[in-house]
């Protein structure tokens, strides 16, 4: 690139493509900000027997226990308990079709 002589117009134009693209960049956050689908909840801890999203609720009767929760690193009795239920059922599961293939 040719070294341009830097006029009060040549810095007028790039003070204002500066600035159209941080209009874009900001335009482009809220696109990607409101596309469809679910946005995960950051989990706040990870202590055993405490509930990753909300620390003050009782862990025991979470109504945000899931499995997925469980995998990302909640260590809440009520996500520990619907995983190791969950896993369980599928252990058993494998053992009969197993047990059937023999």
């Amino acid at each position: 690139m040719t070294d341009l002589p830097m006029t009060d117009e040549t810095v007028a134009r790039l003070d204002d493509i500066e600035i159209r693209i941080d209009i874009v960049e900001k335009t482009l956050a809220k696109i990607q900000a409101s596309k469809p689908g679910r946005k995960g909840k950051p989990l706040l801890t990870s202590e055993i027997g405490v509930c990753g999203l909300d620390p003050t609720c009782d862990s025991a009767t979470c109504e945000n226990a899931t499995i997925y929760r469980h995998q990302q690193g909640c260590r809440g009795t009520a996500c520990v308990e619907i995983n190791q239920r969950y896993y369980a059922d599928y252990r058993k599961a494998r053992r009969e079709n197993t047990a059937e293939v023999l």
